[in-house]
């Protein structure tokens, strides 16, 4: 057990659970490429003409500016709920099967994972390798909290 001050009122912790996206993954500078990436594949998989690309991107979260939406599904939701959405542009646009447009996207997703590597999708916020080691030293349990179904399936 480590004592924490927080304001003037000292804290037993036991441990600390952190979000992954954000706080231990600099997420922010990873999304653009992954979304970019993922449609590239998309494009070549479905033949989309580039606007349809472009749309995609916005859905996903990727501003005209080439920054996320903080608010956007790539940053609040799941991968399938990504893929979901992205699905319903595919649907509406194309007219392409619900189920048909959903098993091309989350194989794209994959093959984008595949393709950029973990290395390129696990960037470090600054400092968290030195902070968790320092926790973890002193004896904190550690745990991550996170709605990526990817990270979780690689987990168990």
């Amino acid at each position: 057990m480590v004592l924490l001050n927080c304001g003037t009122t000292r804290v037993e912790c036991h441990g600390v659970i952190f979000d992954k996206d954000g706080t231990l993954i600099d997420s922010l500078k990873i999304w653009p490429e992954l979304i970019r990436h993922r449609v590239e594949i998309l494009q070549r998989k479905l033949n989309l003409a580039p606007e349809i690309g472009r749309l995609i991107e916005r859905v996903m979260g990727l501003k005209e500016n080439g920054k996320i939406t903080l608010r956007s599904v790539i940053v609040i939701g799941t991968r399938e709920q990504t893929a979901a959405a992205v699905n319903a542009v595919l649907y509406l646009y194309l007219g392409l099967p619900w189920d048909i447009g959903l098993a091309a996207i989350l194989e794209a997703f994959a093959e984008a994972d595949v393709e950029m590597g973990l290395a390129a999708q696990a960037l470090p916020v600054a400092g968290t390798l030195e902070m968790l080691s320092a926790l973890r030293k002193a004896g904190i349990a550690l745990a991550v909290a996170t709605n990526d179904s990817l990270f979780q399936q690689r987990l168990c």
